[in-house]
Protein backbone atom coordinates (compact mmCIF):
# COMPACT_ATOMS: atom_id res chain seq x y z
CA UNK A 1 0.00 0.00 0.00
CA UNK A 2 2.81 2.42 0.86
CA UNK A 3 4.55 1.55 -2.42
CA UNK A 4 1.38 2.26 -4.38
CA UNK A 5 0.89 5.59 -2.56
CA UNK A 6 4.53 6.50 -3.27
CA UNK A 7 4.14 5.71 -6.98
CA UNK A 8 0.93 7.74 -7.20
CA UNK A 9 2.63 10.71 -5.52
CA UNK A 10 5.56 10.54 -7.96
CA UNK A 11 3.21 10.28 -10.95
CA UNK A 12 1.05 13.20 -9.78
CA UNK A 13 4.16 15.32 -9.09
CA UNK A 14 5.48 14.60 -12.59
CA UNK A 15 2.14 15.61 -14.11
CA UNK A 16 2.08 18.83 -12.08
CA UNK A 17 5.60 19.82 -13.16
CA UNK A 18 4.61 19.12 -16.78
CA UNK A 19 1.43 21.21 -16.40
CA UNK A 20 3.40 24.15 -15.03
CA UNK A 21 5.98 23.80 -17.80
CA UNK A 22 3.26 23.68 -20.47
CA UNK A 23 1.53 26.77 -19.02
CA UNK A 24 -1.60 24.88 -18.04
CA UNK A 25 -3.49 25.72 -14.84
CA UNK A 26 -2.11 23.54 -12.09
CA UNK A 27 -3.98 22.81 -8.83
CA UNK A 28 -1.97 21.60 -5.83
CA UNK A 29 -3.29 20.47 -2.45
CA UNK A 30 -1.37 20.57 0.82
CA UNK A 31 -2.28 19.65 4.42
CA UNK A 32 0.37 21.47 6.50
CA UNK A 33 1.59 25.04 6.81
CA UNK A 34 4.74 26.20 8.57
CA UNK A 35 4.11 29.82 9.55
CA UNK A 36 6.80 32.32 10.56
CA UNK A 37 6.36 35.98 11.49
CA UNK A 38 9.39 37.95 12.69
CA UNK A 39 9.23 39.92 15.93
CA UNK A 40 8.29 43.57 15.63
CA UNK A 41 8.56 46.50 18.03
CA UNK A 42 5.14 45.70 19.56
CA UNK A 43 4.64 42.01 18.77
CA UNK A 44 6.67 38.89 19.55
CA UNK A 45 7.83 36.64 16.73
CA UNK A 46 5.77 33.58 15.90
CA UNK A 47 6.77 30.21 14.50
CA UNK A 48 4.19 27.41 14.29
CA UNK A 49 2.94 24.49 12.24
CA UNK A 50 -0.74 24.41 11.34
CA UNK A 51 -2.67 21.34 10.15
CA UNK A 52 -4.84 23.04 7.53
CA UNK A 53 -5.89 22.09 4.04
CA UNK A 54 -4.82 24.48 1.30
CA UNK A 55 -5.46 24.52 -2.44
CA UNK A 56 -2.98 26.45 -4.58
CA UNK A 57 -3.68 27.15 -8.25
CA UNK A 58 -0.84 28.27 -10.51
CA UNK A 59 -1.82 29.49 -13.97
CA UNK A 60 1.15 30.80 -15.93
CA UNK A 61 -0.98 31.46 -19.02
CA UNK A 62 -3.45 33.73 -17.19
CA UNK A 63 -0.55 34.89 -14.94
CA UNK A 64 -1.98 34.31 -11.47
CA UNK A 65 -1.49 32.28 -8.30
CA UNK A 66 -4.45 31.63 -6.03
CA UNK A 67 -4.07 30.35 -2.46
CA UNK A 68 -7.20 29.05 -0.71
CA UNK A 69 -6.68 27.96 2.91
CA UNK A 70 -9.46 26.34 4.93
CA UNK A 71 -9.27 27.76 8.48
CA UNK A 72 -11.65 26.63 11.25
CA UNK A 73 -13.65 29.86 10.93
CA UNK A 74 -13.91 29.64 7.13
CA UNK A 75 -11.79 29.68 3.96
CA UNK A 76 -9.42 32.55 3.15
CA UNK A 77 -8.48 33.24 -0.47
CA UNK A 78 -5.50 35.22 -1.73
CA UNK A 79 -4.84 35.91 -5.40
CA UNK A 80 -1.62 37.23 -6.88
CA UNK A 81 -0.64 38.43 -10.33
CA UNK A 82 2.54 36.76 -11.65
CA UNK A 83 5.02 39.39 -12.80
CA UNK A 84 8.08 37.19 -13.40
CA UNK A 85 9.08 33.51 -13.40
CA UNK A 86 12.70 32.65 -12.64
CA UNK A 87 14.83 29.88 -14.06
CA UNK A 88 15.31 26.78 -11.92
CA UNK A 89 17.49 27.50 -8.87
CA UNK A 90 19.27 25.18 -6.44
CA UNK A 91 19.30 25.27 -2.64
CA UNK A 92 21.30 22.89 -0.43
CA UNK A 93 18.47 22.43 2.08
CA UNK A 94 15.41 22.43 -0.17
CA UNK A 95 16.69 21.16 -3.53
CA UNK A 96 15.72 22.70 -6.85
CA UNK A 97 12.97 25.29 -7.12
CA UNK A 98 11.78 28.23 -9.20
CA UNK A 99 10.48 31.60 -8.04
CA UNK A 100 7.32 33.44 -9.04
CA UNK A 101 7.55 37.17 -8.36
CA UNK A 102 4.00 38.37 -7.84
CA UNK A 103 1.90 41.34 -6.85
CA UNK A 104 -1.11 41.26 -4.49
CA UNK A 105 -4.29 43.27 -5.06
CA UNK A 106 -3.00 45.86 -2.55
CA UNK A 107 0.18 46.19 -4.71
CA UNK A 108 2.37 44.43 -2.12
CA UNK A 109 5.17 42.29 -3.51
CA UNK A 110 4.86 38.54 -2.94
CA UNK A 111 7.55 35.95 -3.65
CA UNK A 112 6.40 32.37 -4.22
CA UNK A 113 9.00 29.58 -4.41
CA UNK A 114 7.86 26.27 -5.91
CA UNK A 115 9.96 23.13 -5.49
CA UNK A 116 10.81 21.32 -8.72
CA UNK A 117 8.87 18.24 -7.62
CA UNK A 118 6.14 20.43 -6.03
CA UNK A 119 6.73 18.84 -2.61
CA UNK A 120 6.41 22.32 -1.12
CA UNK A 121 5.52 25.91 -1.95
CA UNK A 122 6.81 28.86 0.08
CA UNK A 123 5.08 32.25 0.08
CA UNK A 124 7.10 35.21 1.41
CA UNK A 125 5.78 38.72 1.95
CA UNK A 126 8.97 40.85 1.78
CA UNK A 127 7.63 44.05 3.41
CA UNK A 128 6.76 42.29 6.69
CA UNK A 129 8.87 39.11 6.52
CA UNK A 130 5.93 36.69 6.97
CA UNK A 131 6.56 33.25 5.47
CA UNK A 132 4.12 30.40 4.81
CA UNK A 133 5.53 27.05 3.68
CA UNK A 134 2.91 24.60 2.36
CA UNK A 135 3.59 20.86 2.20
CA UNK A 136 2.00 17.45 2.76
CA UNK A 137 2.57 15.33 5.80
CA UNK A 138 2.12 11.60 5.23
CA UNK A 139 1.55 9.46 8.32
Amino acid sequence: MKTLRFLLIILSNFLVVEAIAQQNPCVLKYNRIDYFAPAGPYLPGENKTMHLNTRITIDTEQKYVEVLTYYSDGPVQSKYEIKEISDLKDSKGDGKYFTLTCQASNYAAVVIDVSEQVHWIKRTIPHNGIIHKYYNYQE
